[in-house]
């Protein structure tokens, strides 16, 4: 009976290591975490910081693609489960919304936020949700000036990835000009678009392109860069160029707009 007894306690020990093994492995294999990102609002009143509202989101879902723990629900299901839903990105600015959407689309944690502009700096907010229980886990604001977008939209990133445990790469400034990243490089540019550094601005949207030959986004602002430096001709090239390779842009229409503004201004050759 003793002998029994000890076989037994055996089995037992046997049998509670081995479940203890197969859950550090399930532990160490379980599946990433979805994330959904939004476009931020654009609550500045200016339409041309639609931009920045959805490069900042772009460079976040970016930076978090590349955490093995991390998978970034794709922008385009986002739009058309809010186009099922009839909301806006507005919408997302109620808890309850956000938490709804990002149950709709298996997600674990949604980011929502928006941009103001008060005076000459730009304030941007980011609050992140779980969605199992609509609590509010990460929460961030930075301000700054339009020539330090950049960096200070990074340190945004930054300060709510520690809140949830995700270690990002460090970004040294100095180093952006190598970074593979297109959005880094989009934001850049806007930021020196805003502060009226033109010539810079275009060589950050010209790296845009090279990195990520897919956005539209970069050869309309690098337009906007020409016309404002008075170059419509440059300008008018790009546009004509967008609508060859993107004919259905979402920025067609602002597009053709650019395009009469530039016709305008070319006075026909001799």
């Amino acid at each position: 009976m003793r002998l029994y007894h000890n076989k037994s306690i055996i089995l037992c020990v046997f049998a509670s290591l081995l479940l203890c093994s197969v859950g550090v492995a399930e532990t160490k294999n379980s599946p990433p975490s979805v994330i959904c990102i939004a476009p931020l609002n654009n609550n500045t009143g200016d339409k041309q910081y639609d931009a920045l509202a959805e490069g900042f989101a772009d460079m976040l879902a970016a930076t978090l693609s590349e955490q093995k723990t991390v998978k970034v629900v794709e922008r385009q299901r986002l739009r058309e489960l809010l186009k099922e839903q009839k909301l806006s990105l507005l919408g997302l600015t109620d808890p309850a919304t956000a938490v709804k959407i990002g149950k709709l689309l298996k997600a674990d944690r949604i980011f929502v936020g928006g941009i103001t502009k008060p005076k000459e700096d730009f304030i941007i907010n980011v609050h992140a949700y779980e969605i199992e229980t609509a609590l509010l886990v990460a929460s961030n604001q930075i301000q700054g000036k339009p020539e330090e977008i950049l960096p200070a939209a990074y340190n945004l990133v930054n300060m709510l990835c520690k809140k949830l445990n995700l270690q990002l790469k460090p970004i040294d400034p100095n180093d952006i000009d190598k970074n593979p990243n297109a959005s880094l490089h989009f934001i850049r540019g806007l930021g020196f678009y805003y502060s009226g550094n033109f010539d810079n601005a275009i060589v950050e949207f010209m790296k845009t392109q090279d990195l990520d030959p897919t956005s539209d986004k970069a050869g309309y602002w690098m337009a906007l860069c020409f016309m404002e430096a008075n170059e419509y001709r440059h300008a008018l090239i790009e546009l004509e160029n967008l609508l060859v390779q993107f004919p259905k842009s979402s920025l067609r229409q602002d597009t053709q707009e650019k395009m009469a503004i530039c016709k305008k201004h070319i006075k026909p050759e001799q």
